[in-house]
C-alpha cells in the first residue's frame, strides 16, 4: 500500500540515486485544487454533486536528461473536496467532505523557449496517492429544538445545527491509496541562471475510486482534479 512513508523514501531515494548524474532543479511550490467528484450516486436523493477548492503545497525536484527534456518528481501534499446536496422533503440540505492526500507524480516534461528568459512547458505523467484523513461538516436537525404549532395543522418546527466530524475509515469499503494520471502545462522565466519561477495548471485524474467496490451497494467516487500553482526552483546541481 502506498503510505506516506512509503511515499516519502520513493521520492528521496530518487534524489539521491539522480543526484550525481542529472542536472537537477529543487524547489517549492504552492497553490489552489479544484477537485471534481464523479459519481453514480442516486439522483433521488442527491440533488447535485458541487465541486470544492482546497489548498497544495509541493517540493519538487526537475532531473534534466538533455537540454531542453526533463523529468518531475514532487512530493505532494493536497486537498480534495466536494459536496453533496441532499434532497429531503421541503428542504436541501449540504455535505461537505475534505479528503487530504499525499502524492507523489512522476512526470515528463518538454521545455520550449520563448525568448531569451521565458519558456513554455508541456508535462505528463502519473502518480499514487494516500488518503490521510477526511472531515465531514454539514447540518443536521436539533431534535432538542422541535416546536409544533398550535393550529389544526400540527406542523413541526425545529432548528438546524452544524456538525464537523472526522471520517472513520473502513477497511472493507474504503480504497486509501490512489492511482492515476497527470497532464499539465506552465510558463516560467529565469530570473538568474541558477533560478526560475513559473506558473503551471495540471489535470489529475484518479483511475481508481476511493471505494473498494467488495461490498454491495457501494458507490463510484472518483476524484478528478485541477490544480493551479506557483513555484520556485533553483539549481543545486551543475555537472
Amino acid at each position: 500500500m502506498c503510505k506516506p512513508r512509503n511515499i516519502l523514501l520513493i521520492f528521496l531515494g530518487t534524489l539521491v540515486a539522480t543526484s550525481s548524474k542529472s542536472q537537477i532543479f529543487l524547489g517549492l511550490s504552492s497553490g489552489y485544487s479544484r477537485n471534481y467528484m464523479i459519481n453514480n450516486f442516486n439522483k433521488y436523493f442527491i440533488k447535485k454533486v458541487a465541486p470544492g477548492d482546497g489548498l497544495v503545497y509541493s517540493i519538487d525536484a526537475e532531473m534534466y536528461l538533455k537540454e531542453k527534456i526533463s523529468i518531475s518528481l514532487s512530493l505532494m501534499y493536497i486537498q480534495k473536496k466536494y459536496s453533496l446536496v441532499r434532497r429531503e422533503p421541503y428542504n436541501e440540505y449540504a455535505t461537505k467532505f475534505s479528503n487530504n492526500y499525499f502524492q507523489l507524480p512522476l512526470k515528463m516534461q518538454f521545455d520550449i523557449p520563448l525568448g531569451n528568459k521565458y519558456y513554455f512547458l508541456l508535462s505528463g505523467g502519473a502518480y499514487i496517492g494516500y488518503w490521510i484523513n477526511g472531515y465531514v461538516t454539514g447540518i443536521v436537525p436539533d431534535i432538542f429544538s422541535i416546536d409544533v404549532s398550535e393550529n389544526e395543522d400540527q406542523i413541526e418546527y425545529y432548528r438546524l445545527v452544524n456538525y464537523q466530524d472526522k471520517y472513520q475509515f473502513n477497511m472493507m469499503k474504503d480504497r486509501r491509496s490512489e492511482f492515476g494520471m497527470v497532464l499539465g502545462t506552465g510558463i516560467g522565466f529565469f530570473v538568474c541562471r541558477n533560478m526560475r519561477i513559473g506558473l503551471g495548471v495540471e489535470y489529475l485524474g484518479s483511475l481508481t475510486g476511493q471505494e473498494t467496490g467488495t461490498l454491495l451497494n457501494q458507490k463510484r467516487k472518483v476524484n478528478k482534479t485541477l490544480v493551479t500553482s506557483f513555484g520556485v526552483k533553483c539549481f543545486i546541481n551543475n555537472k
